[in-house]
């Protein structure tokens, strides 16, 4: 994404004032603020510097500015030089394609809906280290509930298991079953205690 910003030699300015005169002057004025910017920074040229404004005109917040430079080296010094606009209150970011931008945002919902589903903290750690601990805590739990004494057959195992902990049950016990190899095919209710 970054490569193909510097071929366009393309950039967004934020938070610009925002300018209240006619259209013809507010891009003169626009022009002249995103070339006293820039002026900053050492060997850009201005000249062939176009801006346009984004987002609804009527809105009282700074709007965005699009900035299209004269080549991809000067919008790549531009970038280099990020903390200069930084001190001013200015910030600089690329300027996306419409594609580009549901691409973007169509990662951050994958990457929001991974957090929720797999890195969830619970008690001040992550799940996938409690799910470890847990793992071994049902091991012990069903080893125990099945077989108490260690002498019981799987015929003689009681009908009715209870387990003492949290979360998505019916999940965990089938991997646990599957993973210990027990039939579970006697076992017709289960019940959770906390």
């Amino acid at each position: 994404m970054f490569l193909s910003l510097i071929l366009r030699g393309g950039l967004a300015i934020r938070r610009v004032e925002k300018s209240i005169s006619k259209n013809e002057d507010r891009a003169k004025k626009d022009t002249a603020v995103v070339a006293e910017i820039l002026r900053e920074i050492p060997g850009l040229s201005t000249d062939a510097l176009r801006v346009f404004q984004l987002d609804n005109p009527n809105t009282s917040k700074p709007r965005p500015l699009k900035v299209c430079l004269k080549n991809r080296e000067d919008a790549l010094k531009v970038f280099k030089n990020k903390n200069v606009f930084a001190e001013k209150g200015y910030r600089v970011k690329n300027d996306m394609t419409k594609r580009e931008r549901e691409y973007l945002s169509s990662l951050q919902k994958q990457l929001e809906v991974r957090r929720e589903a797999e890195i969830a903290i619970a008690n001040g750690y992550p799940t996938s280290l409690i799910d470890k601990l847990l793992i071994r805590k049902e091991k012990n739990l069903l080893t125990k509930r099945l077989f108490p004494l260690g002498s019981q057959s799987p015929a003689e195992t009681p009908r009715r298991v209870a387990l003492s902990f949290k979360g998505p049950i019916t999940y965990r016990l089938q991997n646990l079953f599957k993973k210990f190899n027990i039939n579970c095919s006697h076992v017709t209710d289960l019940e959770c205690i906390n």
